[in-house]
């Protein structure tokens, strides 16, 4: 690395290192803060979850994988961090801080499963931000790119549709200790998205609890139903086929020397047709 870029990391750590020194002034935290422990409540804590779906990047239907670009933001109540109700930004109940500060609160363990790959789009800092509300609660937003394992079956091709269900749980807290559910008003979906071989549709699920052993866990799923644009294959497929089956069905009434050339001809129409 050049002296030049060498002193343009220096100085973007700094900026960095100083903006976090600098959100520690804006919020107050008990003199027995714990990360580690949930904040208290009465009963099992509310964390509510949101989905932006910005892209549907691939759908493989031979790796049975799906790859999308998120947003995923939660929400939850830690009245053990106050705010400084001097340091809210303008006309605004909150303040911003620094993605770094992240490693300071307790936060949600929540993560993707079945998922391949997690991948951050990151070009200087990470895509993610902290909102501290007046009121105590916590918003954290991350953009990020995944891969999902999504069963599909291609009995009714190209009468088929998929269904891929990409499922958020806790790893190690159960329904007792803190419950999920979706903010569905403001979750959305890019409507520009536009896929070549399907239309699609999302919905989401909070009612689903992961139970494995003698615990059950708090989860989410966003369901995403891929239905099969069909006049493309019956344009390029089918009606071709069935032209072709009603042509050599047709030779059989053709006297020997007109069913010939005929026949050679059909052949290689149908061997470049197919190809």
């Amino acid at each position: 690395m050049s002296p030049l870029g060498i002193f343009f990391a220096w100085l973007l750590q700094m900026n960095l290192v100083l903006g976090k020194e600098t959100d520690f002034k804006k919020f107050n935290k008990t003199a027995d803060y714990d990360k580690n422990k949930l904040p208290p409540s009465d009963g099992p804590l509310q964390v509510r979850g949101q989905m932006n779906l910005r892209n549907i990047l691939d759908v493989s239907e031979s790796k049975q994988l799906i790859s999308l670009e998120t947003s995923l933001t939660f929400m939850w109540k830690d009245t053990r961090i106050t705010t400084k109700l001097d340091r809210l930004d303008k006309n605004k109940n909150y303040m911003i801080l620094s993605p770094r500060t992240e490693k300071e609160f307790w936060m949600p363990d929540m993560f993707i499963d079945q998922a391949k790959a997690i991948r951050k789009p990151k070009y200087l800092i990470e895509p993610a931000s902290i909102r501290l509300y007046s009121d105590s609660t916590i918003r954290y937003s991350r953009r990020m790119n995944y891969d999902v394992a999504c069963s599909m079956t291609f009995r009714k091709f190209p009468f088929d549709n998929q269904t891929c269900k990409i499922i958020i749980h806790s790893f190690s807290h159960t329904t007792d200790e803190y419950q999920l559910s979706w903010n569905r008003a403001d979750s959305y979906k890019n409507n520009r998205i536009n896929l070549t071989q399907f239309t699609y549709d999302i919905s989401y699920t909070d009612e689903y609890d992961m139970e494995e052993y003698d615990v059950v866990y708090p989860g989410l799923i966003a369901t995403i139903k891929f239905d099969r644009i069909k006049n493309y294959h019956i344009i390029q497929t089918y009606i071709p086929s069935f032209l072709f089956v009603i042509v050599s069905y047709l030779t059989l009434f053709m006297p020997p020397m007109v069913l010939l050339p005929g026949a050679v001809s059909l052949s290689w129409s149908f061997s470049l047709s197919s190809t």
